[in-house]
C-alpha cells in the first residue's frame, strides 16, 4: 500500500501521472470515526461545513482528473481543499518521510508544554493581562491618532467653529424669518385689508356687529314669549362675543402692521447669511446646528487632550508592567518544564534505538510587550540531534522519516490525550532498527493503541506481532493489468506471514515456530 494514497485523501498534492493509464479520474475515500467532542463540532461550524455525520462517521474524499484538477468532499459535500486539510489534521496524523505534522508547530508545542508543566493558571493570568494591555493600547493609540489628525487641521476647525458659532444658528429659525419677511414686504396691503374687514365687522354704518345686535335684541324679546328660543339666544350671544373678539384682533393686527425698511433689511441679511452657510457647508440648517456642536466638541478635545492622553498613558504603562511580570513568570516555568520534557523525550528515544538523541526545546523571550502573543511572550523552537558530534538543529532540517516516527511516538506517550491524537499512521518507524529494539518499539505502539487508533506500515515481524489486526498488501495481475489489494489475515495466515517476514522467500519450520513464539509473547 502506498502511503501517498492516504496522504492524498488527507489533502496532499498528487500528479495526474499517478492516475492509472487509460483512466480519466482517480478517487480516494477515507472513512474516519468522527470525534464526539465539542471542539470537533465547533471546528465544523467554524469552517461552515454542513456535512452531516452518518453513524458517527465522516468521509474524506479527494478526486483527481487527467487535467490535474482535484476536488475535495466531506460526506459527499463539496468543500475547499483548505477546509478538508483542516478537518483531516484533527482526525489523522500521518507520520512519514515528508509529512508535515501539526505536533511540531510552535503554537501546538507551546500548548502541549503548558499542559505538561501544569501552567494553566499562569497562562490564564497572562492572557488576562495580555487582553487588558491590548485594550488599553488600542484606546491610547486611537485617541492619539484622533488628536493628531485634529491637530493637523486645527486652524481650519477653529475657523469653521468661529464662523458657525458667531452665526448663532437655531433650528426652525429659517422658517420663522421667512414668515416675518413676507409680512413686512406686504405690510401696506395687509393693513388695508385688515381695515376693511374691521370696518365691515364693527365700525361701518349698518355693520355686521350692529345687525347681529338687532337680531339678538329681537330674539331676546321673542324668548320672553317662548322660552324654547333660549338656546337660540345663547347661540346669538356667543356669536356676538366671537365677532367682538375678531374685530379686536383685526384692530390690533392692523396697528402692528407698520412698514419698517430697516427691520426688513435685517431679516433679508439674516436669511442671506443662513443661505450662504447652507451652500458653503452643503448642509441644511438642522445639520449646521449639529456641526457647530460637533466642532465645539473637537475644539474642547484639543484643549483637553494632554490630560486625557496622560491618563490613558499612565493606565497603559501600569498594564504593560503587569503584563511583563506575568510574561516573566510564565516564561520561567516554561523554561524549567522544557528541560524536564527534553530529558523525558531523550529517555524514551534511547529506548527506541536512538541512544545519542539530544533534544533541545529552546524558549526565547520576546523583549517588547507589543510583540507578545495570545499564548505568551515566548518563541519556541525544537532542535534535535541523533548522531554523536552533531550539533542540535531545527527538527525540519535533520530528521528522517524513521527518526520522526520515533520522536512523535515519544511525544505521543508523554504529552497527548486520545482526543488530541486522533488516528496515528506510522511509516518507516522501523528504519534502522531490528531485533530487541524492534520488539520494544512494537510494545510501545501497542501501548499507544490503547488510547488511540494506530496504523503501522512495517517490515519487521517484531513490530507486526503486537498488532490487533494484521493486513498484507499484495499485487496481482488480471487481464494484463496490475492491481493492489489488502487482505486481513486470519490466525494461521498471520503465523505464515510473520514467518515469511522472518525467513524470507523460503519459510521453514523453525521460522513458523519463531512466529508463533512472537505472537505468544506479544499477547502475554
Amino acid at each position: 500500500m502506498k502511503i501517498e494514497i492516504i496522504a492524498f485523501a488527507l489533502g496532499a498534492r498528487a500528479d495526474a501521472e499517478d492516475i492509472r493509464a487509460g483512466q480519466e479520474e482517480a478517487s480516494v475515500t477515507l472513512v474516519v470515526e468522527a470525534p464526539k467532542t465539542k471542539e470537533f463540532a465547533a471546528l465544523l461550524s467554524e469552517l461552515a461545513i454542513g456535512a452531516t455525520l452518518e453513524d458517527g462517521l465522516i468521509f474524506l474524499r479527494r478526486s483527481l482528473n487527467a487535467a490535474g484538477r482535484s476536488r475535495a468532499f466531506l460526506n459527499d459535500e463539496p468543500v475547499t481543499l483548505k477546509a478538508l486539510q483542516t478537518v483531516a489534521q484533527s482526525l489523522v496524523n500521518l507520520v512519514a518521510q515528508h509529512a508535515s505534522q501539526k505536533l511540531f508547530k510552535e503554537s501546538y508545542l507551546l500548548e502541549s508544554l503548558d499542559r505538561f508543566g501544569g501552567h494553566e493558571t499562569k497562562l490564564v493570568e497572562y492572557q488576562k493581562a495580555f487582553r487588558d494591555f491590548r485594550t488599553k493600547q488600542k484606546d491610547f493609540l486611537e485617541l492619539q491618532a484622533r488628536v493628531e489628525a485634529t491637530r493637523q487641521q486645527e486652524d481650519f476647525l477653529r475657523f469653521q467653529w468661529q464662523e458657525l458659532s458667531k452665526a448663532r444658528l437655531q433650528e426652525g429659525e429659517e422658517e420663522e424669518l421667512e414668515g416675518r419677511k413676507k409680512r413686512l414686504k406686504h405690510a401696506v396691503n395687509l393693513a388695508s385689508q385688515s381695515f376693511e374687514r374691521h370696518e365691515a365687522l364693527s365700525e361701518a354704518e349698518d355693520s355686521i356687529s350692529d345687525r347681529l345686535g338687532r337680531v339678538l335684541a329681537t330674539a331676546e324679546k321673542s324668548s320672553n314669549l317662548d322660552p324654547s328660543l333660549g338656546s337660540l339666544v345663547e347661540a346669538l350671544r356667543d356669536s356676538t362675543l366671537a365677532l367682538d373678539r375678531a374685530s379686536d384682533q383685526l384692530r390690533d393686527y392692523r396697528r402692528g402692521l407698520q412698514e419698517d425698511p430697516e427691520e426688513l433689511e435685517n431679516l433679508e441679511n439674516r436669511l442671506a447669511l443662513i443661505h450662504e452657510l447652507k451652500r458653503k457647508y452643503r448642509l441644511e440648517l438642522p445639520a449646521l446646528v449639529l456641526k457647530s456642536e460637533e466642532l465645539q466638541g473637537q475644539i474642547d478635545e484639543l484643549e483637553n487632550f494632554s490630560d486625557k492622553l496622560g491618563q490613558l498613558d499612565s493606565e497603559l504603562q501600569n498594564s504593560r508592567k503587569n503584563l511583563e511580570n506575568q510574561a516573566k513568570a510564565l516564561s520561567q516555568v516554561r523554561g524549567e518544564t522544557a528541560k524536564r520534557l527534553a530529558k523525558q523525550l531523550e529517555k524514551i528515544l534511547k529506548e527506541l534505538a536512538l541512544p545519542h538523541a539530544r533534544i533541545k526545546i529552546q524558549i526565547q523571550a520576546l523583549t517588547q510587550a507589543e510583540e507578545y502573543r495570545e499564548n505568551g511572550s515566548n518563541q519556541l523552537s525544537l532542535e534535535v540531534s541523533f548522531n554523536p558530534g552533531e550539533e542540535a538543529r531545527p527538527i525540519g532540517e535533520v530528521i528522517s522519516g524513521g527518526e520522526l516516527s520515533r520522536l512523535l511516538l515519544a511525544f505521543c506517550e508523554t504529552l497527548f490525550s486520545k482526543e488530541e491524537l486522533g488516528t496515528l499512521i506510522f511509516d518507516e518507524v522501523d528504519t534502522g532498527i531490528g531485533g530487541g529494539v524492534a520488539e520494544l518499539l512494537g510494545k510501545r505502539l501497542k501501548g499507544l493503541s490503547q488510547k488511540s487508533q494506530v496504523l503501522c506500515v512495517t517490515h519487521l515481524p517484531q513490530i507486526a506481532c503486537h498488532s490487533d489486526w494484521h493486513y498484507r498488501v499484495e499485487k496481482e495481475v488480471k487481464a494484463g493489468r496490475t492491481f493492489s489489494k489488502i487482505l486481513l489475515l486470519g490466525k494461521e495466515e498471520r503465523v505464515g506471514e510473520l514467518a515469511r517476514m522472518l525467513a524470507g522467500v523460503k519459510v521453514t519450520e523453525q521460522a513458523l515456530k519463531h512466529a508463533r513464539e512472537l505472537l505468544k509473547n506479544a499477547a502475554a
